[in-house]
């Protein structure tokens, strides 16, 4: 049997479980530790707050059936880190990945507001996953440190800046495998479960950048610092100028680039196109209006520089997997809207 639920109705279920004395949950000076909805399988969460900004998330259940859960991300920026010691199954970010099968061999990184995800969880099967939830002042705390070396995403979300949605998907080495085994077999209580737990997540953290920024680049030669910088004053020039974007001739021109330089140093910059990367915060910027703002689903095409609704709709939708008025709907109720966007 399968069971079809939203992150919500979980939540829910586990609320009420706790209200009847069902489940336990009890804390200590390091964590949380809550019990699985036993309606729903059996195991427990354990939630460990480690330096400020740093989270760490144990999770290990078996669910007794199937689970489809439909949920929605949190309306600000967040960014997490997951691993996976024992089970298998699917996710789905629509517009952002296909199907992902995660096991004990992947992991992922992702930075996301505001965005659905599809978990297809199966039954009868032990789940173990390390989640490491990451806020800005984190990584802050590092600020006499470049950040140049990391993801743009995160570079953006570190300053404060709107932030197109982030997602990939790592092999876990060896060497992650074990540092993920020491977390879960802590020998120490205390302060001093909280120094090593704090060293065994910044060495893992710091194997799954390396990963991603080595992956980003493998198949490039490396570009000299100042090309890198004009990369980057490229980036801002089309944030700044969004909706009515330079050409690719002449944006390079503005960085003292020529055009392939420009393309190859965004995807060794940011593994994306730079029109790949200008439609996704375009998209962003759209998502935003619709929620903050009163204005007509056309009228936040025009603010983004879409001319044509019809083709705003459908960048929405490859982007999101919904059309703009179906997640205006879902904001705001269903309210006729007299633009000609979808």
């Amino acid at each position: 049997m399968t069971i079809t639920l939203s992150t919500n109705d979980l939540y829910q279920i586990w609320n009420d479980s706790l209200e009847t004395g069902t489940i336990v949950q009890y804390s200590d000076a390091l964590a949380t530790f809550t019990e699985f909805p036993k309606q729903l399988g059996k195991g427990y969460w354990r939630d460990i707050q480690l330096r400020s900004g740093i989270n760490l998330l144990i999770q290990d259940y078996t669910c007794h059936d199937s689970i489809i859960e439909y949920g929605q991300t949190e309306a600000s920026p967040h960014f997490v880190s997951s691993f996976y010691l024992a089970g298998n199954y699917q996710s789905i970010v629509p517009g952002m990945s296909n199907h992902r099968h995660l096991n004990i061999k992947s992991n992922q990184m992702f930075l996301m507001a505001d965005t659905k995800e599809i978990d297809e969880i199966p039954g009868q099967e032990q789940i173990i996953s390390i989640k490491l939830q990451i806020e800005p002042c984190f990584l802050q705390s590092f600020s006499n440190q470049p950040t140049y070396q990391l993801p743009s995403p995160l570079q953006r979300w570190i300053d404060q800046k709107t932030v197109a949605p982030f997602l990939t998907t790592g092999i876990t080495t060896s060497n992650m495998q074990v540092i993920l085994k020491q977390i879960l077999s802590c020998p120490y209580q205390g302060l001093m479960a909280q120094m090593y737990l704090e060293s065994k997540v910044l060495e893992l953290f710091v194997l799954q950048l390396e990963q991603f920024t080595t992956k980003s680049t493998a198949n490039c030669p490396p570009l000299p610092r100042a090309d890198i910088d004009r990369i980057h004053h490229a980036k801002e020039i089309l944030i700044n100028n969004f909706d009515n974007p330079p050409s690719l001739l002449d944006l390079a021109r503005q960085v003292g680039l020529n055009d392939h330089k420009l393309k190859r140093g965004f995807r060794h910059c940011f593994g994306t196109t730079v029109f790949g990367y200008l439609r996704t915060y375009r998209m962003e910027q759209a998502k935003q209006l619709i929620a903050e703002s009163h204005l007509t689903l056309a009228g936040v095409a025009q603010s983004i520089g879409y001319n044509s609704p019809s083709r705003f709709c459908d960048a929405f939708k490859r982007q999101f997997g919904m059309t703009p008025r179906a997640y205006q709907k879902q904001l705001h109720g269903y309210k006729t809207d007299p633009s000609g966007a979808k």
